[in-house]
């Protein structure tokens, strides 16, 4: 099972704190941000999951065994301000387009390929 986590609003904050030229606040932002990327690829890697892909607001791992419901929160739950969407499939296509329509669906929840249609909110 590969699963894929998407920072929410990451790049459009970003970008909002570039154009008012606020270099203090990008740093701090960004410094925050890369500190909480950090802490769930450390909990991932942790807990035995094969870490494909680390990098921007973006993790994919895959996990041989992974209970959605239990796992998501706890690894999403202490990254207060950022929230996060997450698809979970069988391959990395299925966990992308999955991502993609929990991105489209008010973010901040995870879907799963299997089941397009519900969305699970993520409560952290």
């Amino acid at each position: 099972m590969f699963i894929a986590i998407d920072g929410d609003n990451i790049g459009s904050e970003l970008e909002k704190l570039v154009i008012l030229g606020d270099t203090q606040k990008i740093t701090e932002y960004s410094n925050s941000f890369n500190k909480t990327i950090t802490q769930i690829k450390n909990y991932v890697l942790d807990r035995g999951y094969m870490l494909i892909f680390c990098g921007g607001d973006s993790l994919l791992f895959k996990a041989h065994k992974f209970n959605a419901n239990e796992e998501l929160p706890k690894i999403l739950k202490y990254h207060y301000p950022f929230s996060f969407s997450v698809g979970v499939g069988e391959t990395t296509l299925e966990a992308y387009l999955a991502l993609n329509i929990a991105k489209s669906s008010g973010k901040k929840c995870w879907i799963s390929y299997k089941n397009l249609t519900t969305i699970n909110p993520l409560e952290y």
